[in-house]
């Protein structure tokens, strides 16, 4: 049998982030519902009702409120963007786009609208289309760290990785704003993208500071793995997925790829049984590409398909 390779991972916009062929994880879509508020009135209407039922995470009350608000011509603009921010929290992503175009045709000079109908934009995998709104947004915000890093995303996932690496390094720039798990992300793809431009030494030295800043992410072990894989420096690529794997005991990559390495150490054993667990993994949670790759591995190994559970 030809020696299996790590497989791509899907990211959370649900299309495959290949990286040239590494099975890599890619960081998480930073966001936040940025409701605008308005200065409270002594009557309030239906938009101040929908900020306070936003702010205690009442979304589907404020998404009624707002909705008034049209209606009513209550800052109709203020509450078509909210809804835009909420509808984008709350994964409804077509609704998102199309609120946040009614809320820049009232009122097109108001940054924020871009950044949310960009954020759904990248997760519906239209990227080009992200990209041009996260950067009318970053043209009034220039020094917004998130805007920069989802924009570098939208970029990574164009294959555009030059833009995306200076993206993230502005995003750096600006650290202040980000939590630690954040910068860890950042530190995350940097380390993918220069792995993409076949330099494996600078991708460690980038997940290195990943996991220095957050090291109860299983990602950058992962993806150290897998470099380390690629590299076939076999030995330091089961200890990374191990790693992951204490930390992640349901990551199916995990299981799939330290089969894959066990494989081309000639453990056909320990292989079979990654490739089993990464199998009842992908099952578990839904993941019908992965629970697929796992079984054609098993396929290719046994005379007849192992059943999983």
């Amino acid at each position: 049998m030809s020696r299996p390779m790590c497989w791509p991972k899907l990211n959370k916009a649900g299309n495959s982030q290949s990286v040239a062929g590494w099975g890599l994880v890619l960081g998480i879509l930073l966001t936040c519902v940025g409701i605008l508020a308005l200065p409270q009135p002594t009557w309030a209407g239906p938009f101040q009702q929908g900020v306070a039922a936003a702010t205690r995470g009442d979304y589907a009350a404020a998404t009624d409120y707002f909705t008034q608000a049209v209606k009513q011509g209550d800052h109709p603009g203020a509450a078509w963007g909210n809804r835009c921010a909420i509808a984008v929290q709350m994964n409804a992503l077509d609704s998102a786009v199309d609120d946040c175009t009614e809320a820049l045709g009232l009122r097109p000079d108001h940054p924020q609208p871009y950044l949310h109908r960009g954020l759904a934009l990248y997760r519906l995998g239209q990227y080009a289309a992200a990209i041009a709104d996260f950067s009318h947004y970053l043209a009034a915000q220039p020094g917004d760290a998130l805007a920069h890093y989802n924009r570098g995303l939208a970029a990574f996932a164009q294959g555009q990785y030059e833009t995306a690496i200076a993206d993230y390094h502005a995003a750096l720039a600006h650290r202040s704003q980000l939590q630690a798990s954040a910068q860890a992300s950042l530190y995350n793809d940097l380390g993918l993208l220069h792995m993409a431009q076949s330099q494996p030494a600078v991708a460690m030295a980038y997940l290195d500071q990943a996991i220095a800043l957050d090291a109860q992410d299983p990602r950058a072990y992962f993806n150290r793995g897998c470099i380390c894989h690629h590299q076939k420096h076999y030995a330091a690529a089961l200890s990374n997925f191990e790693q992951a794997l204490a930390l992640d005991p349901n990551h199916g990559d995990a299981y799939l790829n330290r089969g894959v390495t066990r494989h081309a150490l000639g453990d056909e054993a320990g292989a079979i049984a990654d490739w089993q667990q990464a199998a009842q993994a992908f099952r578990d949670q839904g993941e019908a590409r992965g629970y697929h790759q796992a079984q054609r591995l098993l396929r290719q190994v046994q005379e007849i398909p192992v059943t999983v559970g």
